[in-house]
């Protein structure tokens, strides 16, 4: 394999790892996602850029009656360019409901509670 895409999935990985240790706030959980990461990333990009790509397609054929028509490898690059924003997107949701979801764990009975630490130094008035 050459040198210079090793280095790139090397940095990718960890750029995944800090990424997903700061939104499930926790290492374990953070290597394990990033480790099946490409289960989910590797056919949500190839569906989401023949998606695209057939979009595009449609519209160009559209288009290609008043002869605007674009080259098939202008519509590849946006296609790519779109499917790579889908992605960013979608992550930036994921890792921000993995944040918020990491706050709560279940509790001894029903129900959820949060894990967050308990507010101190609040002054408690006494009840008159």
């Amino acid at each position: 394999m050459n040198d210079g895409i090793l280095a790139y999935y090397l940095i990718g990985s960890l750029a995944f790892l800090f990424l997903f240790r700061w939104a499930h706030r926790d290492w374990g959980k953070a290597a394990i996602a990033t480790v099946f990461a490409p289960l989910v990333i590797v056919p949500m990009t190839f569906v989401g850029f023949l998606a695209i790509s057939l979009l595009l397609r449609g519209i160009n054929s559209v288009l290609a009656y008043a002869d605007w028509d674009f080259s098939r490898n202008t519509i590849g690059f946006v296609a790519l360019v779109l499917t790579s924003a889908l992605l960013v997107v979608l992550l930036a949701y994921y890792c921000r409901d993995q944040r918020a979801v990491a706050n709560v764990k279940a509790g001894p009975w029903m129900g959820v509670r949060y894990k967050a630490p308990e507010a101190r130094g609040q002054v408690k008035r006494p009840v008159r």
